[in-house]
């Protein structure tokens, strides 16, 4: 099973390690030296194509003299990708190279390359929040304490003028199911 840990660094940015020490400082598009999340997502379909390229290219004679890529997505909605590209950059010792390198290519991208296959396929996502592990805080110093006498109401209060407004026509009634959002969120 494939696993990384992501958590708050004490800077207050944040970092992705794996168990064999590597590490990946994310932030928002306005950092200088971290990856946002949408490219560490471009940048793990370009990875796993371009790792499982090169072998197979190099397997069969053929080492390519440049081997690069780059991947691309613009966002459809504000929190979705649209469709992804990769375009390679490769300088080819030949023209059976060429042949070789574009056949790896498709069947990689198509068969092989297990991050593209899970978007295009769309994997599941699963949320597991932990039980809560709540530390009440502790108070520190002295209460405070109330001063002076508490306000008391003046006057007589106000008395509703005219006619009630009445309902006119259908009330509307519920369908399916009510929509959740950001205000209905606690």
């Amino acid at each position: 099973m494939a696993n990384v840990r992501v958590e708050r660094t004490e800077e207050g940015g944040f970092r992705a390690t794996n168990a064999r020490g590597a590490e990946v400082l994310i932030g928002g598009g306005d950092e200088d030296g971290v990856f946002t999340p949408v490219e560490l997502l471009l940048a793990a379909v370009g990875g796993c194509n371009i790792v499982t390229v090169e072998p197979l290219t190099a397997k069969r004679g053929h080492r390519l003299v440049r081997l690069a890529m780059t991947v691309e997505a613009e966002k459809v909605e504000q929190n979705k990708l649209g469709p992804v590209t990769i375009t390679y950059d490769v300088e080819l010792p030949s023209e059976a190279a060429d042949e070789v390198f574009r056949a790896v290519a498709g069947r990689v991208h198509e068969k092989y390359c297990t991050v593209s296959r899970s978007l295009q396929e769309g994997t599941e996502v699963r949320l597991e929040l932990p039980e809560a592990d709540v530390t009440p805080a502790k108070a520190v110093g002295t209460p405070a304490k109330a001063v002076g006498t508490p306000a008391k109401a003046v006057g007589t209060p106000a008395k509703a003028v005219g006619t009630p407004a009445k309902a006119v026509g259908t009330p509307a009634k519920a369908v399916g199911t009510p929509a959740e959002t950001d205000e209905t969120l606690p």
